[in-house]
């Protein structure tokens, strides 16, 4: 009997079909197994049942474009049974009768947390496999991996993994390590530890910023300590890391329940884009190998911490899904489970030497697009040992830590500055990449292991002509040069291009169309901020220059006293805007407020004027012309906004408060907006005009601003200071540089 026969009526359950590979087993079933029926086990979506999900899948996803090519959208739906099941959840589970379950689903994560990897792979596993003995299942497929034996030298022989590890002991211990690990991190050290971080990377946005980005530490504090516990519990018993050991242990729960019955375990090496079925180089997102080839084809990974001689053990995702399903057609005898290898290292390798090869020749004639559409200059990898690897990678990234500390401390900021903040964000992106991957990929790249195949083999050659071209795993049918560089390549190339842009450049101003983008040109905000922004001033300079102007005798005093006073004033700066602006504000106690607005309308106001950004005052323009409500915020005092009042529908600045004479106090009537304040100001403003932020533009330059650019679905930071140019470019914000666009005067009106 064929493979087709085999499974007519089977009722055949299948977890994990919105993953890769389950889609590629659920197209493969649809196309070439019409008469089995298909119980999906699929949890709902936030908004969304089961059923919804798998028919949008159906309907729109690449895997079944053949399916819907030939009008079998509807007869696939209707061979479906879709179950809502979350394998996460503990509620008893209950299934109906199933025939055969292949078991899917799982993360391939090799930096989980160890409780959610033993969640995945062992207690989910154990209760669904406990419900599938209990609706009549006769027949397992358990999908593991072929590297639960990584650690082993030599060849791997397919057949039971080791059995002197307790998985419920392991499974309960994990548990609790994650419970004890957030009680620590709540304890009062750790708190002041993470308000400290989050002070020095954040102290000037505000109290809420500390507070959110100290919570923020605080769990990715836990998240750290779980996943290098994890991966330190996995290499003290032999294992690679969290994955391989939780997935080496779901198959001693698959044993349990079905070890006396038919159990048939398949362990795939590393899964890649498919080779014919559905199409040549079929591939939803990066898969284990992607992110190095990406990496090599971007310049992002100059050294390779690996064995050149090592078998890099890379299978096609549709050789995998035949695999399953012949093994799901062949069931082994009664309490004799089948080990079955999906692998290619054994009967057709590939090193990593010569994978390195193919790939770089590939991108020597076919390069990603660089830094401005250019492509990259690839490294040559010469495979250095592991130790001098890793002291290059620490010496450097301690380097690049006191450079990157240095440049943000900068005051100043200019176009060389963030070229060279640029230079450095790609060469720390460079080591945080060859880190990680030193870290997650070292120990596959030097293994010397090789997974043998004899018992697929053996299924395999079992097959007749008819069932060996359509569900054929032969990995010798793969010519490694042209699946590497004609499809597997260009596939990951693909999904980079759509789903990664490239990081080097940040997008200039978004555009302006007729009406604003995302909402009517009534409820859209274009905010400014003063200096720096749209003038190239500062509340010292435009101080110095109010001095000057009142009494030139009286100004070189003024002028030696604030010289004297930079160090604290960069200080209070440092722990936050608004306290430098209190401190220097006390420069105008005993001011006549109403003399200061003369001077600035008679003399002053010129001055400021050619202070302006020609490109700036553009942009105020254009925005006023579509309809938009402009609006200037700035921590400058509100007689030097006066010259260019006239050009925003609202200013909110800086007011001095004055005695009943009119002199000023040395205080403020109100906190300066700047920082969080300022974003807090601007949401209350927009929820009184009935403006809609993500609609709305922002424009500014310090790192300070950062809460404020937050607000807004359109922020833009112009001619920005090191930390938020850096910011900006994490963030995919435009950046603008309008202090070079040209030198004209700008007029106001």
């Amino acid at each position: 009997m064929g493979i087709a026969d085999r499974l007519a009526g089977v009722r055949v359950g299948i977890t994990g079909v919105t993953g890769f590979v389950g889609q590629a087993l659920m197209a493969r079933l649809l196309d070439d197994v019409p008469d089995a029926q298909l119980v999906v086990l699929s949890r709902s979506g936030s908004a969304a049942t089961a059923y919804d999900r798998i028919s949008e899948l159906l309907d729109g996803a690449s895997a079944f474009a053949g399916l819907r090519a030939r009008g079998g959208l509807d007869d696939g739906l209707a061979r479906l049974e879709v179950l809502d099941v979350d394998l996460a959840d503990t509620a008893p589970l209950t299934l109906p009768p199933i025939d055969v379950l292949i078991h899917v689903a799982g993360s391939v994560s090799f930096d989980s947390r160890i409780e959610e990897a033993f969640r995945t792979h062992t207690t989910g596993v154990d209760r669904l496999y406990a419900a599938a003995r209990e609706a009549g299942c006769a027949h397992l497929v358990h999908v593991s991996t072929a590297y639960v034996a990584a650690r082993q030298p030599g060849p791997i022989a397919e057949g039971p993994c080791r059995d002197d590890i307790d998985w419920r002991t392991e499974a309960d211990a994990a548990e609790r390590l994650a419970e004890r690990t957030e009680v620590v991190s709540r304890n009062p050290r750790m708190l002041t530890r993470f308000l400290a971080e989050a002070h020095r990377r954040v102290g000037s946005h505000g109290d809420q910023a500390i507070g959110h980005e100290a919570e923020s530490a605080r769990t990715r504090w836990v998240r750290d300590q779980l996943v290098d516990a994890g991966r330190q519990r996995a290499r003290t018993l032999g294992f690679a890391d969290t994955y391989t050991l939780t997935k080496a242990l779901g198959e001693r729960v698959a044993e349990e329940h079905f070890g006396a019955h038919r159990l048939s375990v398949v362990r795939p090496t590393i899964i890649e884009s498919s080779l014919e079925h559905p199409y040549p180089g079929w591939l939803e997102g990066f898969k284990v190998a992607d992110p190095i080839i990406i990496g090599l084809g971007r310049g992002d990974i100059p050294e390779f911490p690996g064995f050149p001689d090592a078998v890099v053990d890379i299978v096609p995702v549709d050789l995998v899904a035949n695999t399953l399903v012949v093994a799901a057609a062949h069931p082994p005898p009664t309490g004799a489970p089948a080990y079955l290898t999906a692998g290619t290292g054994a009967r057709n390798p590939v090193t990593l030497h010569r994978l390195y090869e193919i790939v770089r020749a590939h991108f020597d004639h076919d390069p990603l697009p660089g830094r401005e559409g250019r492509g990259v200059q690839l490294p040559s990898w010469r495979f250095p040992g592991v130790d001098s690897l890793e002291f290059q990678l620490r010496t450097a990234t301690r380097l690049s830590g006191v450079a990157a500390r240095t440049i943000e401390r900068t005051p100043m900021a200019g176009a060389r500055l963030r070229r060279l903040g640029r230079d450095l964000d790609r060469s720390e992106r460079r080591l945080r990449t060859l880190s990680r991957f030193q870290e997650i990929y070292g120990i596959y790249a030097q293994t010397e292991t090789v997974f043998l195949d004899d018992q697929a083999r053996a299924l395999l050659d079992r097959l007749d002509d008819r069932d060996r071209a359509t569900f054929g795993f032969d990995p010798c049918a793969i010519d490694w040069v042209q699946y590497l560089d004609e499809v597997h390549v260009p596939a990951v190339s693909a999904v980079f291009r759509i789903e990664m842009p490239p990081r080097s450049t940040a997008p200039g101003p978004p555009a302006l169309p007729e009406g604003g983008e995302g909402g009517s040109a009534a409820g859209v905000l274009a905010v400014f901020d003063l200096d720096g922004t749209v003038a190239s001033t500062d509340v010292l300079t435009t101080y110095l220059r109010a001095r000057l102007a009142d009494d030139p005798v009286a100004f070189v005093g003024a002028a030696a006293s604030v010289l004297r006073s930079l160090p604290r004033y960069a200080r209070l700066d440092a722990r936050g805007r608004d306290r430098f602006l209190r401190a220097f504000y006390q420069r105008f106690e005993g001011a006549d407020v109403a003399a200061l607005d003369r001077l600035v309308a008679d003399e002053l106001g010129q001055q400021l004027l050619h202070t302006l950004s020609p490109a700036a005052i553009r942009r105020v323009r254009e925005h006023r012309q579509l309809g938009h409500t402009t609006v200037l915020v700035t921590g400058a005092l509100r007689s030097f906004c006066a010259p260019i009042a006239s050009l925003f529908d609202t200013v909110a600045a800086c007011d001095l408060a004055t005695d009943e004479a009119g002199i000023a106090t040395g205080h403020l009537v109100s906190p300066p907006l700047v920082g969080a304040t300022r974003a807090s100001w601007l949401r209350a403003y927009a929820a009184r005009v009935g403006a809609d932020l993500s609609a709305s533009f922002a424009y500014a330059d310090s790192r300070s601003d950062v809460p404020f650019l937050r607000c807004v679905g359109n922020p833009v930071a112009v001619d920005p200071d090191p930390a938020l140019h850096r910011i900006a470019r994490r963030e995919r914000w435009a950046i603008a540089e309008w202090k070079d666009a040209d030198r004209a005067p700008a007029r106001a009106s």
